[in-house]
């Protein structure tokens, strides 16, 4: 991309990094954000491709090509990343997953997976932890989950739904030898497969394991 960027932008291969002081420096910085912007390219993205620069830069001084970093005090900051919120399904767009009949090992327990999450609200690292001594009988004769969340120390009390405790049951003995509850996938694995679960069910929404916290937020 850093090439496409110079082609597109200076009509060159290459930059003689010898040559290059702060003030050029800063000048290709600024309009490599410009294209990245016109390209739709994320923040993030673009200061990945800034990185490449000042990769190229180091390198050139531990192989002894430049004597010093021009550029050392100057931190390109651009725009900042503004994280987009994971897609809420609705009650129709969840029945259609709950209810999806599915071949595919993986991508089935996938799926009871992310109908647990969306019955619990339960981030993906307290999901992941969760073990059988998280589960508690209320004095409603109830099972609840009430575990020490992770990311803030609070308490979550929730109460287990019959649906939620089948999908309990139904991987008990997955890992005899493992305190885990359930088998959760890690979280890029996990991902993949949610994309594929919503194609497969026709939702046009790019849902993650967050969208499962916000739809048992809505649907509640």
């Amino acid at each position: 991309l850093v090439l496409e960027f110079l082609q597109d932008e200076y009509r060159l291969e290459d930059i003689d990094v010898k040559k290059l002081e702060l003030k050029t420096y800063k000048a290709i910085t600024l309009r490599l954000g410009e294209w990245g912007e016109k390209k739709d390219y994320s923040p993030g993205h673009i200061k990945k491709m800034i990185t490449l620069l000042k990769n190229a830069i180091q390198y050139s001084i531990s192989s002894g090509y430049m004597d010093k970093d021009p550029t050392a005090n100057y931190v390109y900051k651009g725009k900042k990343h503004i994280a987009k919120p994971a897609p809420t399904l609705t009650l129709d767009e969840f029945l259609r997953i709950k209810n999806a009949q599915i071949e595919k090992d993986s991508l089935n327990r996938t799926r009871d997976m992310f109908v647990f999450q969306c019955y619990t609200g339960l981030s993906l690292v307290d999901f992941r932890n969760l073990t059988v001594e998280d589960l508690h009988l209320g004095i409603d004769g109830q099972t609840w989950i009430i575990k020490q969340r992770q990311k803030t120390s609070v308490y979550a009390k929730i109460p287990l739904t019959k649906e939620a405790m089948s999908i309990i049951d139904k991987y008990k003995d997955f890992d005899p030898e493992s305190e885990k509850l359930l088998p959760v996938l890690g979280s890029t694995s996990y991902n993949e497969n949610l994309k594929k679960l919503a194609k497969l069910v026709s939702i046009d929404k790019n849902i993650t394991t967050h969208s499962a916290r916000h739809t048992f937020g809505t649907l509640l």
